[in-house]
């Protein structure tokens, strides 16, 4: 094995053990991708594919141009990038029941009550984010 390549894959999951406890719900790590999509009216295969591709834009900007990091080393957004791409591709492996994209009319559901087995899948849209419980 490659010791680079191990020591860059045990970095992933230590940054993403410390950011998803920021970010996502402790029972489901991708809470806040689905939030994202419900909140934008995308499905979550293209918000991770938003995010990835800011990640790109950020390095093409570094590396191609005359700009230098100013806030984050390019090496952790390469890191990022990583992570994404790998977050990508679990989160397909944990809904075997779901197709490789959710429908844009899933946004149409938000409001409607959740099936049970729609939860233990995630297959549903995360709650609508801009109705906030009193």
């Amino acid at each position: 094995m490659n010791p680079k390549f191990e020591k860059i894959i045990q970095r992933m999951v230590d940054m993403h053990a410390k950011k998803s406890k920021d970010y996502a719900q402790d029972a489901n790590p991708y809470s806040n991708f689905e939030f994202a999509a419900a909140a934008t009216g995308l499905t979550v295969g293209e918000v991770f594919r938003v995010m990835i591709a800011i990640k790109m834009a950020r390095l093409r900007e570094l590396e191609d141009g005359e700009k230098t990091a100013n806030f984050e080393a390019v090496e952790d957004t390469r890191l990022d990038l990583a992570v994404y791409s790998a977050l990508y591709a679990s989160y397909y492996l944990e809904l075997p029941t779901m197709s490789l994209e959710v429908s844009r009319d899933w946004a149409e559901n938000i409001l409607k009550e959740p099936r049970q087995d729609e939860i233990k899948n995630h297959s549903i849209p995360y709650p609508n984010p801009f109705n906030k419980k009193s």
